[in-house]
């Protein structure tokens, strides 16, 4: 994971602010801003874990910070088979009582 999630942002922390703030670490691709937290996407994983455990707590704009590793999105096919297998199993326990 390259990216770090970035929480508890004041409104008017940008998203230069905060590429500013990261990329003392390493080399950014890129900052989206959601409301009061940012995904912070690092070129290389090393520099993430390092940006992260250093401004982890810190400052920035009169409001301190929380960063962590994101998660990668949920794979949808694993999500639809975790679903099927759910689906299966009920079938099976109401056909068994005999309905």
């Amino acid at each position: 994971v390259r990216v770090l999630y970035v929480r508890n942002l004041t409104q008017d922390c940008s998203e230069e602010k905060l590429k500013e703030c990261f990329e003392q670490y390493g080399k950014i691709d890129r900052v989206k801003k959601i409301k009061d937290y940012a995904f912070v996407h690092f070129e290389d994983r090393d520099n993430a874990v390092k940006a992260m455990r250093e401004l982890h707590g810190k400052e920035i704009g009169g409001s301190h910070i929380e960063v962590a590793l994101a998660k990668p999105p949920f794979d949808k096919k694993k999500k639809e088979d975790m679903l099927r297998a759910r689906e299966r199993r009920m079938m099976q326990m109401l056909q068994g009582r005999g309905g």
